[in-house]
Parts: C-alpha cells; sequence; structure tokens
C-alpha cells in the first residue's frame, strides 16, 4: 500500500481503536476528499489534524475501493465462492491458502496488512463492537468484486446484496447472489482470523514429503563446502561465490531483464524463483562516489 494507508492504519491503531463503528460509520466526505488530496501532494508528511477516526478509515477503504479492479477480481472472488462453496470444511482452509498464492504481489501484500490490523481491531469489540464478522460485513463488498459486470469489469454501487433484486433479476450479468456474497465473506472472515497462517502457502504444497505441516525453512542448510566446487571439481565454496558475483554484474549489464523494480535509492529488485521455497531473490545496487580523475565503481548487492 502507498505510504499515506501505512500512516493512517498506524494512527488508527495509536489512537481509534475503541472507537465506536470503526470502518462502519462513514466520515465526511469533504475531509476525506481533502485528506486524499494532501496525500497525493505529501504522502510522507502527513497530518491527521481536523480529522476524525472515521474519516482516516474512509480514507483507507477508498485506497481500495478506487483500485482499478479489485483486490479479488472477478475470477478470485468466483475461485473463493466455489472455495468455500464446495470443499469439504476440514480442506477449506488449506485450499484457500494456496487460493490467496494467486493474488499479485502487491495486492496479497495489501490484504495481508489489512487483515492483520483489523484483527486487531476486532479485539477490541467489546468497545468498538467491531467483531470479525461486522468488520467483513463492510470489507466484502470493497475487497471483492460483488455487484461487478461480467462484460465491463465496471464496479456497480451494489454493497450486499438485495434479496428481492436477486430474486427479480433486475440487473443481468452482476456477480450479486446471496451465495456468493455471503461466501466471499466466509472466506475473508477465514483471512482475519488466521491472519499469521492464510497468507503462507499450505505446509504440503511446499514440503510434499513430509507428510505434516513443516515450515520450508526447518529443512538442513548446505555447509559452506557443499555449496561449489572448482574446476579440478575439488569443494570451494568461493567459486560459489564469485559464480554469483559474475551472474548478477552480468544482469546488472543487461537492466535486470525478469525482475520486478522497487522505486527509490538505492535500486533494488526481486524475482520469485522456480524452487519449493516462497521467499523472493533480491538484489540491490548503488553508485560510491569516487574522486575526480578516478571511475566511479557500481558495487552490486545479491541478497
Amino acid at each position: 500500500p502507498p505510504p499515506y494507508v501505512i500512516s493512517s492504519l498506524n494512527y488508527l491503531y495509536a489512537n481509534s481503536l475503541k472507537e465506536q463503528g470503526l470502518f462502519r460509520r462513514a466520515g465526511s466526505a469533504k475531509r476525506v476528499h481533502q485528506f486524499q488530496a494532501d496525500c497525493e501532494e505529501n504522502p510522507y508528511d502527513l497530518t491527521f489534524d481536523g480529522l476524525t477516526a472515521h474519516d482516516v478509515a474512509d480514507s483507507v477503504k477508498h485506497f481500495f475501493r478506487d483500485m482499478p479492479e479489485r483486490a479479488f477480481n472477478l475470477r478470485l472472488t468466483k475461485l473463493m465462492t466455489n472455495l468455500v462453496s464446495f470443499v469439504p470444511e476440514e480442506l477449506t482452509f488449506p485450499a484457500l491458502q494456496s487460493a490467496l498464492q494467486l493474488l499479485p504481489d502487491a495486492s496479497r501484500e495489501a490484504v495481508y496488512i489489512l487483515c492483520s490490523f483489523l484483527k486487531v481491531v476486532s479485539q477490541h469489540s467489546d468497545a468498538n463492537s467491531m467483531t470479525i464478522h461486522n468488520l467483513c460485513v463492510c470489507w466484502t463488498p470493497t475487497l471483492f468484486s460483488i455487484g461487478v459486470s461480467n462484460e465491463t469489469g465496471a464496479p456497480s454501487n451494489v454493497g450486499s446484496p438485495s434479496p428481492k433484486k436477486t430474486k427479480q433479476g433486475s440487473r443481468r450479468g452482476l456477480t450479486k447472489e446471496p451465495s456468493d456474497y455471503h461466501c466471499t465473506q466466509r472466506a475473508l472472515e477465514l483471512m482475519i482470523e488466521n491472519v499469521e497462517e492464510a497468507f503462507y502457502p499450505p505446509a504440503e504444497l511446499l514440503l510434499p514429503d513430509m507428510g505434516k505441516l513443516a515450515r520450508p525453512f526447518d529443512t538442513e542448510c548446505a555447509s559452506l563446502k557443499d555449496m561449489g566446487v572448482d574446476n579440478s571439481g575439488m569443494p570451494n565454496f568461493m567459486h560459489f561465490i564469485k559464480a554469483c558475483i559474475d551472474s548478477t554484474l552480468k544482469e546488472h549489464t543487461s537492466g535486470y531483464k525478469n525482475w520486478t523494480p522497487l522505486t527509490g535509492v538505492p535500486e533494488v529488485f526481486y524475482k520469485k524463483v522456480n524452487d519449493d521455497f516462497p521467499l523472493r531473490l533480491w538484489r540491490t545496487s548503488t553508485d560510491i562516489p569516487a574522486t575526480a580523475g578516478h571511475r566511479r565503481p557500481t558495487v552490486v548487492f545479491p541478497v
């Protein structure tokens, strides 16, 4: 999420966890609009003076609502619906974990951050009345493609579906059946209730031979002498390190094709490696100033 969303969540965490109806009650449209304009102008130096907790909460909802498409697009919304509807209950959560891996990285991280915060909010439901169920009622239409045209993908102003309108079929091409809505709401409840585990792939997918839940980093790491051999076939980890540096320099020269860049200084890139581990491979480079008459070197760090 952009910096202002993180700042807004931090503000709510520090000041408003016990605010009655947080995320349910609407803020002032005028103040929210002005706050969003301030965020676009200077996202790193925000002030929350003059804003209520509901104004700040609304700005967070606007970020997810104004995305080009919902965090869960039509295809993923239908997948979540079928998952809750047809998968046996004892397999629903592992299936949900697998389905969440289909989200783009940026969307998955945004939903994870949001769900983590919503779980904290729900832990103060005695004061704010926002249980996990109530939070999901507020957030399901914002995160899922409920009331979105199958033809255009454009969001409509449909929140919780009206049984009367659904029965009459008043608008064709909209995924707003009550069963769809409640299934996606249940999927969101599972994400929040189990946020510590939900966004990891199921262990059986990572380690099919283990037969029980385990994290991939439980496996034994290779020793330095086993990490590479030299031209004579003798163990030599320095040969492995040199090969990594040569590969990094080569990709740096080619502009890091097939890597995803992150904005900022120093330059940072990442990509997913085709192995059994969910961790990304990271690389960063920076220029080191040199005195006049000397070449300025570029140092590249594989991570």
